[in-house]
């Protein structure tokens, strides 16, 4: 009996998370996908947080056994809703026994959709970092406070290199933090958003998301003066004895036109390579580059709110 209560628990969960993402991608803003409270409890209990500390405008905590990371005091910047902050605080407190502040819910927040989960669906593990191994590069375009650069650099180690690239000077400070406090040396960081030609301006909100469709953000989101980088400047920076490449491209707007680039200048490349990006404000993106997977032999795959290109 306990074996089809498991079963049915586990079928229902997975029904309401396709149906919610199904929901998610309908509306006019689409939304990542939501994280089950069961999964959630489990993300928090396997982080084993401790020593919650808190500086002048920062918060940090330590996961895991020894890696710390850090993220804003300021409401302002949580990019974590009254909701999510009032779910994490009452999981927090069920799991650990005690209550924390608001600044610490939205940082664990943070960490569990974006560090562990990596804002997948079903069955909610990561996907950006999963094939990840010692030597690897690592390409996080788009990597707001650095957790999945931090993830990955630890993945590919002292062999590997992790290229990590945000136009938000309060992320890229808080990037720097969390790599320096936690002695990761293979890590390239540059200040600066990834644009091709033709491409608008960037703009950023005042939670710090940012991206160049301005109508992809929030209200309110204003122009954002920034370095913009081209993808082959990019590439360029990928060491030549690497084996595998992995780009995580998370721009709010204009993945398409840096993934077409990407594929072009990566053709005849030595190394195996994967691009994941979110398709959420572009449902049909499979269909206008199948041309373009198929011409390169290139695998695509689908799973909200992911679309990963892969060169075996």
């Amino acid at each position: 009996m306990r074996k089809y209560i498991n079963w049915a628990s586990k079928k229902y969960s997975i029904f309401i998370s396709q149906l919610q993402d199904y929901i998610l991608l309908s509306v006019p803003k689409p939304s990542w996908s939501f994280i089950p409270s069961s999964v959630y409890k489990d993300a928090m209990t396997r982080l084993n947080i401790k020593n919650i500390e808190h500086q002048e405008k920062l918060v940090s905590l330590v996961i895991l056994g020894d890696l710390k990371l850090f993220g804003p005091r300021n409401e302002k910047h949580f990019t974590c809703s009254k909701k999510g902050v009032h779910r994490t605080k009452v999981v927090f407190s069920s799991v650990y026994g005690y209550e924390i502040d608001d600044a610490a819910a939205a940082l664990i927040h943070n960490i569990i959709y974006r560090f562990v989960t990596e804002f997948t669906s079903y069955p909610w593990r990561e996907s950006r970092t999963l094939n990840l191994v010692a030597g690897n590069t690592f390409i996080d375009i788009g990597a707001f406070r650095g957790y999945v650069s931090v993830k990955a650099s630890r993945k590919v180690g002292s062999k590997g290199k992790v290229i990590s690239i945000e136009p938000v000077l309060e992320n890229i400070e808080l990037i720097r933090k969390n790599i320096e406090i936690n002695g990761l040396n293979n890590v390239e960081l540059l200040n600066g958003y990834v644009a091709e030609e033709g491409d608008s301006k960037l703009f950023a909100y005042s939670n710090q998301v940012n991206g160049v469709i301005k109508s992809n953000l929030p209200d309110g989101a204003s122009e954002l003066v920034s370095e913009r980088f081209h993808i082959s400047h990019i590439l360029d920076l990928i060491p030549i004895d690497t084996k595998r490449v992995v780009i995580s491209l998370t721009t709010n707007g204009n993945e398409k036109s840096i993934l077409e680039n990407t594929i072009r200048l990566l053709q005849g490349s030595s190394f195996f390579y994967e691009i994941h990006l979110p398709y959420l404000f572009n449902p049909d993106l499979n269909y206008e580059i199948d041309s373009l997977i198929s011409e390169n032999e290139l695998t695509m795959v689908k799973n909200y709110p992911w679309l990963s290109v892969y060169k075996n």
